[in-house]
């Protein structure tokens, strides 16, 4: 078990391949519970086993093989920029390290050479800090915006101006390289 995660815990992160049909679906319930809440975009099972077959989706499960966290690498974008996403852990299991263990165990695993996630009022105080950095919406290419046009986020109607349903997007790469120096 990682070091990170609670002593006596019995959680262990997974890499799930596309035939583990049951631990996809468990995921996509996990997040389908939190998109739910306008907190992120759904997942479904056929995108989860996409992901598994690249090896980018990471799931804590316990020791009865429940589904209690995820996180994914979900999108590529031109120029080596890929999004972290997915990043869901059942409330009971928050603050237990959980969380950073499935986000550090992707990072290690993608070979992108710039990752970026679109924080809100839960994930962005985590990634700061762990050293993530703030990024201006304008230096993302429009298109990383298109699932925004049919996300349940809380509040989408009081947008204004053209702004999107995230409050921030935070470059994840500093996190990657602390975490090469062993910081993190």
């Amino acid at each position: 078990m990682k070091k990170s995660l609670q002593e006596g815990s019995h959680i262990k992160i997974v890499y799930p391949e596309q035939k583990d049909i049951l631990l996809l679906q468990q995921a996509s319930v996990l997040i389908t519970l939190f998109a739910e809440m306008g907190l992120m975009i759904e997942q479904t099972v056929e995108t989860l086993s996409a992901m598994a077959a690249q090896g980018l989706l990471a799931l804590a499960i316990d020791e009865t093989n429940l589904v209690v966290g995820s996180a994914a690498i979900t999108v590529h974008y031109p120029g080596g920029v890929s999004e972290f996403g997915g990043w869901a852990v059942l409330q009971q299991h928050q603050k237990t390290g959980v969380g950073k263990e499935l986000l550090i165990g992707l990072l290690k695993k993608t070979k992108a050479k710039k990752i970026i996630a679109f924080g809100n009022h839960n994930s962005t105080p985590i990634f700061l800090k762990m050293g993530g950095k703030v990024l201006d919406q304008k230096s993302l290419h429009p298109d990383a915006f298109v699932p925004c046009l049919t996300c349940n986020c809380k509040g989408k109607e009081k947008l204004q101006g053209g702004q999107k349903c995230v409050d921030t997007i935070v470059d994840l790469t500093p996190i990657i390289k602390q975490q090469k120096k062993g910081k993190v």
